[in-house]
């Protein structure tokens, strides 16, 4: 079955990186801006 993005089948991923902790945040998004996974990595400090 091939659908177009409109069908609601468009998927991005997305990173945001605090400025004050270092966490940075993945994940998965839909077309209406939905978050449908998510994980936090903590900063590994050498």
């Amino acid at each position: 079955m091939n659908l177009p993005p409109s069908d609601g089948l468009q998927f991005f991923g997305k990173v945001d990186i605090s400025a004050r902790t270092g966490v940075m945040t993945v994940s998965l998004m839909d077309v209406a801006d939905q978050v449908l996974w998510s994980t936090e990595i903590a900063p590994v400090m050498a």
